[in-house]
């Protein structure tokens, strides 16, 4: 049995933050609740962010680190320079 983070990355392949019912709803508490999630074998991950205006893909990345991966980036974004209108 693993965390419920990695639980619910296996259990679904796409997973909208909106759609999640309780207590799934914020599985990646960092990012939006506009966020999709796309997860696919070998850990591959397609994160969509209309709020943020964001699109990011990554591989190989282990389930139970993707929340922090989203911390970061949108720390990152959120740091740098205003985005264009």
């Amino acid at each position: 049995m693993g965390s419920p983070h990695a639980d619910a990355v296996r259990d679904r392949a796409l997973v909208r933050q909106a759609d999640l019912a309780e207590p799934l709803r914020g599985v990646f508490p960092s990012a939006s609740a506009t966020s999709t999630f796309c997860i696919g074998a070998g850990a591959s991950l397609v994160w969509t962010d209309p709020e943020g205006r964001l699109v990011a893909v990554v591989r190989w990345i282990d389930g139970t680190r993707i929340d922090g991966f989203c911390e970061r980036v949108v720390q990152a974004i959120s740091t740098s320079s205003p985005a264009a209108d």
